[in-house]
Formats: structure tokens, sequence, C-alpha cells
């Protein structure tokens, strides 16, 4: 096991915060049977980008994905943006990870999470662009 520093530890603990907050937020959020426009809920503008070029932008249904995915309605998450979708399991994965490495201030020294969690969301970020490409081809 590696002792990690003060800072790294406040870095573990300020993104299992924030992850934290916003899953938070997403189970209060209901979710639009739309599929997009759950954000307006926070005192949000529409989509700026459906709005001028009439297509939904790469985020679009992303809140409402983890909206339905807080709720376990894991379907109707998938349904909704396949990319948010995969991008609120790794958080829901994150948490507990980071809030650990926080709290403990270790880390094992083969640790392969950093590699894993950047993989998962370059991977995240490659269903998001397949699905934008579908979105304007449809």
């Amino acid at each position: 096991m590696i002792q990690l520093s003060r800072g790294d530890r406040i870095a573990w603990g300020v993104l299992a915060a924030v992850l934290v907050s916003l899953l938070g937020i997403a189970v209060f959020l209901k979710p639009n049977p739309d599929g997009i426009g759950t954000h307006q809920q926070l005192g949000l503008p529409p989509c700026t980008f459906q709005y001028i070029l009439g297509i939904r932008c790469p985020a679009c249904g992303m809140t409402t994905s983890w909206s339905y995915l807080m709720k376990g309605m894991i379907r109707d998450a998938f349904e909704t943006s396949s990319s948010g979708t995969l991008l609120g399991m790794l958080a829901l994965w994150v948490v507990p990870v980071s809030g650990w490495k926080c709290v403990s201030g270790r880390t094992q020294k083969d640790s392969q999470f950093g590699n894993f969690a950047i993989s998962l969301f370059v991977a995240c970020l490659g269903v998001a662009c397949v699905e934008w490409l579908i979105r304007i081809l449809t």
C-alpha cells in the first residue's frame, strides 16, 4: 500500500463530493418523457445547440438518463442516452473508490483504477459520438 499525500486525499474527496452531488441532484429531478430538457428543472436554458441547428447535441438526454438511472429505471436511461447512462454508472463506481482513498489515505501500489476509469470514460465518449452520429443521420 502507498500512503497518499494530503493534496491527493483532498482531490479524491472533492471528486467524491462532486459526483455524490450530481447523482443526488439526479435523484430529485423528474425525467422528461421526451428524453431531453430535464436539466431545465435546475433553471438552465433549453439546449442552444438544438435550438440553433435543430438537432440534439452529444450531451442531450444525459441529465434525463441520470435521473432515470438514479430511480432504477435502467432501460429508460439507456433508451434516453446510452452514453449518459454509462457515464452515470461510472460515477456510481468512482464514488466509493474515491471516497475510500480520501478517508483511508491509501492506495494499492499496482492499482489500475485510474487507467480503468479513464478507459471507461473514453468508451463513454465513443458511445456519445456514435449516438450523435445516429441522431444526425436519422
